[in-house]
C-alpha cells in the first residue's frame, strides 16, 4: 500500500517536471512603421513694412473707400498741446466773427473782405469757406488765422456773377466749396471760378437768376450727400485712433487731389463733417479698376510748395 502512495506521488511529480520543461512559445515580432521625417516649415518671408510716415509726428492709416473717392485718416503720433479755437462758420453764427465788405454800398472791393475776431479765442479760416449776401456770395480764397480782438482784410473770390447789390454784411453760408471749385479759388482766376460755377449748376440741373453757388454748396449737407457724409464720419468715428486724427488726405479716381491737416483733432473734428462733404460731389459710381492710393502719393503731394500753413492748418490741394 504505502509502495503504490508512492507510485502515484511520483508520477504526479513527473507530471508537473514535464509540464514544466515545455519551452513556451516565442511572441511573434511586431512590424514597426518607419519613421516619417519631419520637414522643418519653410521660414515665411518677410513683409516689407509700409511706411507710413508723412511727417515728424504725423502718419497715414489705411484708406476708406466709397465710390471714386478715398479717405486717407492722419493722426497725430506725438502729444499735441491744447489750444482752443473758433471756425468762420461757428463764430459768425454766435455773432463774435463779423464779415463785411471793405469798403460801402458805392466803393466796395470784390476781392477782399473784412473779418473782425470779437471771441477769446483765435479764428481759423481755410480756403473755400462760403460766406453768403452782402453784395455778392462769396469764398474764401486763402487760409488765416486772427487773434482774439483783431481784425484782417482777407482775399476772396465771388461765386455770385451777376449781382452786385445789397447790404454790406455777410452771413455764414455753412459749406466748404466743393473741392475741385476750391481749387479753382486757389490756383485759377475769378473768371475761372465764375466758369466752374455755372459747370456745377448745370451738372446739378440748378437754375439761379445770379449764378450763385450757394444752392450746389447747400445741397451737400441734404439727401443722399448728407447720408453719404455720415456714414464716412461713423467709419472714422469706429477707428482705434479715432482721438488722434487731425486730417484727411484726398483721393479721386486715385489719384491724391488735397491733404487737409489741422492743428489739433479738436479743431479736425469741429471742421470734419464740411470737409468731408465737400470732398463727396461728382465721386459716386465705381472707382476705376487697378488704382490704388499709396502712402507715397500722399507724401509727394505733401511735398509740394503750393500748399499753404496756418498755426492752425496746413492745406496742399493739386492744381487743376
Amino acid at each position: 500500500m504505502r509502495a503504490l502512495w508512492i507510485l502515484a506521488v511520483g508520477s504526479l511529480v513527473g507530471c508537473l517536471d514535464s509540464g514544466g520543461d515545455k519551452a513556451a512559445p516565442k511572441p511573434e515580432p511586431v512590424a514597426v512603421a518607419p519613421r516619417k521625417r519631419v520637414e522643418k516649415p519653410a521660414p515665411k518671408p518677410e513683409v516689407a513694412k509700409v511706411d507710413l510716415s508723412l511727417a515728424p509726428g504725423l502718419e497715414m492709416r489705411r484708406p476708406i473707400v466709397d465710390g471714386r473717392l478715398t479717405l486717407i485718416p492722419i493722426i497725430a503720433t506725438q502729444p499735441i498741446a491744447t489750444q482752443q479755437f473758433v471756425t468762420l462758420h461757428d463764430g459768425m453764427a454766435k455773432g463774435v466773427i463779423s464779415v463785411r465788405e471793405v469798403g460801402d454800398a458805392d466803393t466796395w472791393e470784390v476781392d477782399s473782405v473784412r473779418v473782425t475776431n470779437r471771441s477769446r479765442e483765435t479764428l481759423v479760416i481755410m480756403e473755400g469757406e462760403l460766406i453768403e449776401d452782402a453784395m455778392q456770395d462769396r469764398v474764401t480764397a486763402e487760409a488765416t488765422t486772427i487773434t482774439a480782438g483783431n481784425t484782417k482784410v482777407i482775399q476772396v473770390r465771388c461765386v455770385e456773377e451777376d449781382r452786385d447789390h445789397g447790404g454790406t454784411r455777410f452771413n455764414p453760408g455753412n459749406a466748404i466749396a466743393e473741392i475741385n471749385l476750391r481749387r479753382t479759388v486757389v490756383h485759377s482766376s475769378q473768371d475761372a471760378v465764375w466758369s466752374k460755377v455755372k459747370q456745377i449748376n448745370a451738372r446739378d440741373s440748378i437754375r439761379t437768376g445770379t449764378n450763385t453757388y450757394r444752392i450746389a454748396a447747400h445741397a451737400q449737407t441734404k439727401g443722399a450727400g448728407a447720408e453719404r457724409r455720415d456714414r464716412l464720419v461713423k467709419q472714422l468715428e469706429s477707428l482705434e485712433e479715432r482721438p488722434n486724427i487731425v486730417g484727411l488726405a484726398v483721393a479721386i479716381d486715385g489719384q491724391v487731389v488735397a491733404i487737409d491737416r489741422l492743428a489739433t483733432p479738436e479743431l479736425y473734428r469741429q471742421l470734419e463733417g464740411k470737409l468731408i462733404a465737400s470732398y463727396l460731389p461728382a465721386t459716386t459710381g465705381a472707382p476705376p479698376e487697378g488704382k490704388r492710393v499709396a502712402p507715397t502719393d500722399v507724401r509727394k503731394l505733401a511735398a509740394e510748395t503750393t500748399g499753404t500753413q496756418t498755426t492752425a492748418s496746413h492745406t496742399t490741394m493739386r492744381p487743376i
